[in-house]
């Protein structure tokens, strides 16, 4: 399901770039399996690419089941563990990846 999700979730996160995150790259990736993306939100709609070499200014890192509650909105699970973890960033930047957010 997650590995359904997620792509649904990161297209609708291109539709709009969030102003938190105007100008930067955005490197997503799972501890626990081989997927990760990296997002630039430069220009109209946010570039997408796979390259495991480029530079990130915020690199967040989780299971794939967290990456898909951070970017529903939902990445705070009452009575769970979060195992999220990013770097180069601020915590708004990482909320910024919401879907629904501004």
């Amino acid at each position: 399901m997650v590995e359904q999700l997620r792509p649904v979730q990161l297209q609708l996160r291109s539709l709009r770039a969030p102003a938190w995150l105007a100008g930067k790259r955005v490197r997503l990736r799972t501890p626990d399996g081989p997927w990760q993306g990296l997002r630039a939100f430069r220009g109209a709609q946010p570039l997408v690419s796979e390259d495991r070499a480029a530079e990130a200014d915020l690199a967040v890192e989780a299971p794939g089941e967290e990456l898909c509650r951070l970017l529903g909105g939902r990445h705070f699970l009452p009575g769970s563990l979060p195992r999220l973890t990013w770097q180069g960033g601020s915590y708004q930047e990482v909320v910024a990846l919401n879907i629904f957010g501004a």
